[in-house]
């Protein structure tokens, strides 16, 4: 049984012939909510030159209780380190958590291109269809 806030979510990403859920054209990019691999990247790019928990949490548009667990888990994963500054706590990315962005990035370049060139694809395999059925 579906409830009323999910079926209102479905409905609004769906269009009357056209489900964007289930299209295959569909961009992961194309997406409300953000993974757990994206937050960890803004934490990352964000905390690269050294931020503090309410630097990094207003950039992420996010509250301090998600915040905190995904700094806590960056810094035992070795990510992220801590610096303690006179009045505040400053989390720094170390090396380790720099290449994760750089593969993260690398990733989302790839991933962008071939969404990028599926749809292209789709766009022109449609148009030969539409050219050879009107013919």
């Amino acid at each position: 049984m579906m409830g009323t806030g999910m079926r209102r979510i479905l409905e609004a990403n769906c269009c009357s012939q056209n489900c964007k859920v289930n299209s295959p054209n569909m961009s992961i990019f194309d997406r409300k909510y953000r993974s757990s691999l994206e937050i960890i990247a803004l934490i990352l790019k964000v905390a690269s030159n050294g931020a503090s928990r309410f630097a990094i949490a207003s950039r992420l548009n996010t509250n301090y209780i998600l915040l905190h667990r995904y700094l806590n888990y960056l810094t035992k994963i070795g990510f992220i380190i801590t610096e303690v500054g006179e009045k505040q706590i400053l989390y720094k990315t170390c090396e380790k958590g720099l290449e994760f962005l750089r593969l993260y990035y690398t990733l989302l370049k790839m991933l962008s291109g071939t969404a990028e060139t599926q749809i292209h694809a789709n766009v022109g395999q449609r148009a030969c269809q539409i050219a050879v059925h009107n013919v």
